[in-house]
């Protein structure tokens, strides 16, 4: 009886242990976290389409995919990245909306060209009296020697008649000489009326140039005045814009490169690039110092794409 009653008390105090073990809180095992990298930017090309171009931009789809093909490049050359892909069907839109923008870019450049104009014809009119003017003031010197001449012959000439009436002479030889003399004073005096007509005649003409250029120098002051009124005051607009919803919207340019360099910046921005201070740079906010002809990312565009790309 006693070794049941042993073996029944090692039984209790097992299922004892084994349930202490069973409802006992177990210390927490640490957990593995997996790290998954977020996907970086800039690494997937941003494609974007041509929605629209107004025809009175006068720039066929070619050459605008053309421009936009450079801008692009100035950004994935530095990038060493593919950040822009065209695509027919992308959502992102590139439109040229004509408004008074563009028109007035118009209005300024026929400007230009009339006074550009009126210049050359003030330029050509200005050669013109120059060379009048000179002209003039040779023929005029020597008419002038001439005269003296020829009034310095006439006084001897006179004299010597003056001297043959008062002495009576008869002498022939002397008599053809007074005659030689009289008719060279009277060639003399031909040639001079012939001269005084020519002077007169420059004269006349170089008045007419002068009329000329009076009238030019007018009309390019009052084109000089009304392009002043119209385009003289510092006139600050968007020439173009990006908006993630609405795409890229140009609204002027007076020339490709001016059309491309502002691709290039709105290419910046849809980058995630910012403005930036320096007045040369792609990404400031005004175009006006960058280099048209020959466009290149500053230091500050270069650090605006790095930070936006993380590069």
């Amino acid at each position: 009886m006693k070794f049941f009653r042993k073996l029944f008390l090692l039984f209790l105090v097992s299922a004892f242990i084994f349930v202490f073990w069973i409802v006992m809180p177990k210390k927490s095992q640490p957990q593995v976290r997996k790290y998954i990298p977020a996907a970086r930017p800039c690494r997937t090309p941003l494609k974007y389409a041509i929605d629209s171009a107004d025809p009175r931009f006068n720039i066929s789809p070619e050459k605008l995919r053309d421009v936009l093909e450079a801008a692009e490049n100035l950004w994935e050359i530095k990038s060493g990245l593919n950040l822009f892909e065209y695509d027919p069907e992308a959502e992102l839109k590139v439109r040229l909306v004509f408004d008074e923008r563009q028109q007035q870019t118009y209005e300024a450049e026929q400007l230009e060209a009339s006074l550009k104009n009126l210049d050359t014809q003030k330029a050509s009119l200005e050669k013109q009296q120059s060379a009048l003017s000179g002209e003039y003031d040779k023929k005029l010197t020597s008419f002038k020697k001439e005269v003296e001449k020829y009034e310095k012959d006439l006084k001897e000439y006179n004299e010597e008649v003056s001297d043959w009436n008062n002495q009576k002479r008869t002498s022939e030889e002397e008599y053809n000489k007074l005659k030689k003399e009289e008719q060279n004073l009277k060639d003399q005096f031909n040639k001079l009326k012939k001269a005084e007509a020519e002077l007169n005649a420059i004269a006349k003409k170089a008045n007419t140039v002068i009329t000329q250029e009076n009238k030019i120098i007018n009309s390019y002051n009052s084109a000089v005045n009304t392009y002043k009124s119209k385009f003289g005051s510092s006139q600050e607009f968007e020439k173009g814009i990006f908006d993630p919803s609405a795409g890229i919207i140009i609204y002027q340019f007076k020339e490709t490169s001016d059309l491309a360099l502002t691709l290039i910046h709105e290419f910046g921005h849809a980058l995630g690039i910012e403005h930036v201070e320096n007045p040369k740079s792609i990404m400031y906010y005004m175009i006006g110092e960058q280099n048209l002809d020959n466009p290149a990312l500053t230091a500050e565009d270069a650090a605006g794409l790095k930070s936006a790309c993380q590069l």
